[in-house]
């Protein structure tokens, strides 16, 4: 049973940094415990010093560009963060869902809740400008919480920005990490961050220059430039460099380093973005589906393959856009007949289909759609996306068509959307992109062929990298694999990494990325380090890298399994129990405990790997896989009746569930319970026709009870399900007198 359990352990600790999505499920037994004090008691760090755009040496910004600096007061950038008293808020009430909350005349806090919670504080600042803002409140150790309800600017008015009511016990939860300021918002929010996280005391003492995005955030350190200017005039970064630094905020991502990133420099080498192959980020066309803050679906789009920029559309101090989109005059500047810069020459009106004033003849509505997030926030999809109905009918992917006319089918819809763009949709490759897409997520086999075919002619990098990705279910393939290790050599950082991820699960081919240990990108040389750590010693510059790049995000659930996974590979069984249960008090949902329980098992604490399975099934008790590892440790332990009984749960819970069936029967032969375990190994054959074991197995029993015939005829099966099986063919060698 150990060997079935680490090769479970396995398929665990070869995802990789960041990979792995914790799910949201409620908690036990974790403190929360508020401080009556707004402030770190122990850090001198002054907020409202800090609240404002920070002096450059001598001189401030405004003196010599008033212009620019005007601009830039107003943004939702210099305000992304500010204090309570510079504010809209104003006193109020919220209640959903048995969640109480009271803001009063000087705006504190209160909350309680119907299962237990109670908080009250004197909130200090606030994010967000419109069409809400969320109030930031102090709790323990320097953590600040991003507090819900959320203030509605336009209707003054209280309300729950979350779309379901969260326990305080889970990791989502506002009061959880996965609304800490610190990590979550802060970098974004501020002005040169530094979260200044101590993992020893699981403490944070944060600093920051200023409250909001100021000037020294994109260009970088100015002093020297306040103090003389013409000596020391400001470098003037190229529009494609630039956006590098929108990227950094305006992305779905990962830290790959301690905050180190600077203007003009790369986002991939400080951080990891998740691409589309995500299914609960994207849609399989590549809609977006959670927030991503536009850079993936940006870069995923034609416009951005074109050579368009963030500052071609917006402009960078206002933020706002740089000519309206009512009239479509933004999009007219390059789409105007003939075309400027390269692009599509259109008239509104030929390519809508709709009159000249109405919401079907923008072009930001058909191909730019807004979702809404947070039950207030519109935001629109910067994948430039073309709607196609076939794919809601087909795929149910929703399409700015029937989003406008709500009162009209799918099928109105295809039927129009056929007649005036039937032969350019049928053209386009999102169509048998996103089928294979979700083929794959819905875990279809022999998926290899078709996304080696896209991933052949995909010219968009981010796409590319993509269906790389999704290539690691099907690596066996020997066409897909060959692709993916050509990969390995591709003159893009996503795409290299993306075949160390899609190679990562078998060690063969740990040599060939062990090469990339010395990329020149941090992106590529971190995913090869983390892969082969258990092979040859790191280079002491890439060990330094690697260990910032965990500990830096070892205040997280994802980051506290990678301390773990880290310390078991280097056969430290005290640091992977003290991780695990720092895992456990950051996330004691489900999943958690159930990887928390293999870490343990794979370094022999298993006391306390069978303790953390049972806690799996007792917080998630839905999840099959949790009852499937709790019935082999308690098999493992020597309790074979509490070994049935998880398997009998197994396969209620999934009555196709063919290992469960399988483990079921051997369980209640070994127990003297041979007619009802013949039974389950039956069902375990109808569940998976492909496998010989639950044959062969009651093959074995029928010959022990002297049932020839009956051994025989499973013996059959066995053969017709996999004649390669070498047991059962030994078994027809011997009852066939060894001919």
């Amino acid at each position: 049973m150990k060997v079935i359990a680490r090769v479970l352990l396995l398929m665990v600790v070869g995802i990789g940094v960041g990979a792995l999505l914790l799910r949201e499920k409620p908690q036990e037994e974790t403190p929360f415990v508020p401080q009556t004090s707004q402030l770190n008691p122990n850090s001198s760090f002054d907020w409202v010093a800090h609240s404002q755009m920070p002096p450059a040496e001598g001189a401030t910004c405004a003196d010599c560009h008033a212009e620019i600096v005007s601009q830039w007061e107003h943004s939702q950038h210099a305000n992304a963060n500010r204090l309570v008293k510079d504010s809209p808020l104003k006193p109020g009430h919220s209640s959903y869902g048995g969640v109480k909350t009271l803001i009063d005349e000087n705006l504190d806090v209160s909350q309680n809740t119907e299962d237990g919670f109670e908080f009250a504080a004197t909130p200090l600042a606030v994010i967000a400008v419109e069409p809400l803002v969320q109030v930031l409140v102090p709790t323990t150790n320097g953590r600040w919480q991003v507090f819900n309800p959320a203030y509605h600017t336009e209707t003054n008015g209280w309300f729950n920005a979350f779309a379901e009511v969260r326990n305080y016990k889970e990791w989502g939860h506002w009061s959880g990490r996965g609304m800490n300021w610190n990590v979550q918002c802060a970098w974004c929010h501020t002005t040169d961050f530094k979260k200044n996280y101590h993992p020893a005391t699981d403490n944070y003492d944060s600093t920051w220059k200023a409250m909001g995005i100021s000037c020294t955030q994109c260009h970088g350190d100015l002093s020297a430039h306040a103090q003389n200017p013409e000596k020391h005039p400001t470098r003037k970064l190229d529009p494609v460099i630039a956006q590098e630094n929108c990227y950094t905020c305006h992305a779905r991502r990962g830290f790959l380093t301690a905050e180190k990133f600077v203007p003009g420099e790369t986002f991939n080498d400080h951080f990891r973005l998740n691409l589309m192959d995500r299914p609960n980020v994207y849609y399989p066309d590549g809609q977006v589906r959670e927030e991503n803050f536009e850079m993936g679906s940006f870069i995923s789009s034609k416009m951005h393959d074109a050579g368009v920029t963030c500052l071609d559309c917006h402009n960078p101090h206002s933020g706002q856009l740089t000519l309206p989109v009512s009239n479509n005059l933004l999009c007219m500047s390059c789409h105007a007949p003939p075309g400027q810069n390269g692009a599509t020459p259109i008239i509104p009106t030929e390519h809508s289909h709709h009159g000249i004033e109405s919401m079907g003849n923008r072009c930001v509505e058909c191909h730019m759609p807004e979702t809404m997030y947070m039950e207030a926030d519109l935001r629109r999809d910067h994948g430039f996306t073309v709607p196609d109905p076939m794919l809601t009918r087909t795929l149910g992917i929703p399409n700015a068509c029937t989003s406008c006319h709500t009162d009209e089918s799918v099928e109105w819809a295809e039927k129009w959307a056929e007649e005036w763009y039937g032969d350019k949709l049928a053209a386009r490759r999102t169509r048998p992109r996103a089928h294979a897409i979700q083929h794959v997520w819905d875990g279809k086999a022999n998926q290899g062929p078709a996304l080696l075919s896209l991933a052949k002619s995909e010219t968009n990098i981010n796409w590319r990298a993509s269906l790389i990705r999704l290539m690691r279910a099907y690596i066996t393939n020997n066409d897909v694999r060959e692709f993916v290790q050509s990969s390995l050599r591709h003159d893009h950082e996503l795409v290299r990494a993306a075949a160390i991820y899609a190679l990562s699960d078998y060690e063969a081919f740990h040599p060939q990325i062990s090469r990339l240990r010395e990329d020149p990108s941090r992106l590529v040389r971190l995913d090869a380090a983390w892969i082969t750590r258990g092979g040859d010693p790191l280079p002491p510059e890439l060990a330094k890298e690697l260990d910032e790049w965990l500990i830096f995000n070892s205040d997280q659930p994802a980051g506290a399994l990678d301390m773990a996974q880290m310390a078991f590979t280097r056969g430290n069984a005290d640091e992977v129990e003290k991780w695990i249960d720092r895992l456990l008090l950051y996330d004691p949902s489900g999943e958690p405990y159930r990887i928390g329980g293999q870490l343990l098992h794979a370094v022999d604490r298993t006391e306390k790997a069978l303790a953390l399975f049972e806690k799996s099934v007792e917080v998630d008790p839905e999840n099959e896989d949790g009852w499937y590892m709790l019935a082999m440790m308690r098999n493992e332990a020597g309790d074979l009746d509490g070994a049935t009984e998880a398997f009998r749960k197994l396969v209620v819970l999934n009555a196709n569930h063919a290992r469960g069936w399988y483990n079921l029967g051997l369980a209640q032969i070994q127990s003297g319970k041979r007619e009802a375990g013949l039974l389950a190994l039956s069902r375990a054959e109808t569940a998976d026709p492909d496998s010989a074991d639950a044959a062969y197995a009651a093959a074995t029993v029928y010959l022990q009870d002297g049932k020839i015939e009956e051994a025989k005829q499973a013996i059959t099966r066995a053969l017709q399900a996999d004649p390669t099986h070498g047991p059962t063919q030994q078994l027809f060698y011997r009852m066939n007198g060894g001919r």
